[in-house]
């Protein structure tokens, strides 16, 4: 019988290390993690956690990360990885309701693997998290109830749920529009990203809702990063007139209020500024950021309650709903200029007051 010392051997690494893969309990390399589920593949290794028959009646969830694109570059170097916020949310909801979970860190070329070196009759159930929203195609069946958190499959056999971010991006948009903005720049991210189509089209909807012309030369597409947002914003304000950004990420937007600064642009009393996702150095920036929360717990929470349902169903199924859309709260702090208008219409309610 294979044993984890075979499959450390066949790895080069230690017993220690073939555990913490097959368990999620450490912070493994990549391609350490792949040599060794393609060691278990190679010898026919089931861990003794998904095999032990004492365990068979034990409710179990077995919690997958997945790390869709491999050139993470565009999300800049020290940037928050959003699976880890959804994975503890999803964890914490699922050890409530007196589930054991198993988590399973991988990458697209380990899925089959891991799939391969696990007794998926162990398990309830499977949540797959994404540390990027995406939709993919070589998700494989995993015979039995699965839910997909900040992801989603391209055939939509997969309850998932996702962010809110076309609505989110309306409501960007629709909170400048009340603070009187009709100039509204937007800068958006990689065009083949689902997030930012979603974003696209809910900063249209918004401006054709309150019959504002679309200008092309308001809306700039490039890369994550805030030098990006700050030759963005540069180049839009050599050809247009800009009272207001809405930026579709934090770090374009805090690259937005540097080229405003450079050309001698107040944030917020000459240009508001809102950006999305409510990153966590949003809210220490100069002037902290107005921007829309990304609920990343909410999601992983709803994911989790979602899963339970299905596992508890007989039989497993789930309604005609294959996408759950949680809502993107508005998140208001000093760079939309909220504040300032509001003064603004107390002085104008009280013209003598002063």
């Amino acid at each position: 019988m294979v044993t984890i010392r075979d499959v450390a051997k066949h790895a080069e690494v230690a017993c220690s290390t073939v555990s913490h893969v097959f368990n999620g309990t450490a912070t493994i390399s990549e391609e350490t993690r792949l040599r060794v589920l393609q060691a278990a593949e190679t010898l026919g290794y089931i861990p003794k956690t998904f095999r032990n028959p004492r365990r068979s009646l034990a409710r179990r969830v077995i919690m997958f990360k997945r790390v869709g694109r491999t050139n993470m570059a565009e999300l800049e170097a020290g940037s928050e990885d959003f699976a880890d916020p959804i994975m503890a949310s999803a964890f914490k909801t699922l050890k409530s309701h007196g589930y054991g979970v198993w988590m399973l860190p991988h990458s697209d070329d380990e899925m089959d693997a891991c799939i391969r070196s696990i007794n998926m009759t162990e398990f309830s159930g499977a949540l797959v998290v994404d540390n990027v929203y995406e939709s993919f195609s070589n998700f494989p069946a995993l015979a039995l109830p699965t839910v997909l958190a900040y992801c989603e499959t391209q055939s939509n056999d997969c309850l998932s749920v996702v962010p809110d971010d076309f609505g989110g991006a309306f409501d960007a948009t629709k909170h400048l529009i009340d603070l009187g903005h009709r100039r509204i720049a937007f800068l958006n991210g990689p065009a083949d990203w689902f997030a930012c189509q979603a974003r696209y089209q809910g900063y249209m909807a918004a401006l054709n809702a309150f019959d504002i012309p679309v200008v092309t030369g308001l809306v700039s597409t490039t890369s994550w990063a805030v030098e990006n947002g700050r030759a963005s914003m540069l180049s839009i304000l050599q050809q247009q007139d800009v009272t207001a950004v809405f930026a579709a990420n934090d770090l374009l937007a805090i690259g937005a209020v540097q080229a405003l600064r450079s050309q001698g642009l107040r944030v917020p009393e000459d240009t508001a500024v809102v950006g999305f996702d409510n990153r966590l150095f949003a809210q220490f920036v100069d002037p902290p950021l107005t921007t829309m929360n990304l609920p990343l717990n909410a999601i992983g929470e709803r994911a989790a309650l979602e899963l339970i349902h299905i596992m508890q169903t007989t039989p497993h199924h789930h309604n005609q709903v294959s996408r759950i859309q949680i809502h993107c709260p508005l998140v208001i702090r000093q760079s939309c200029g909220y504040a300032l208008s509001q003064k603004r219409i107390a002085a104008q309610s009280h013209p003598n007051s002063s």
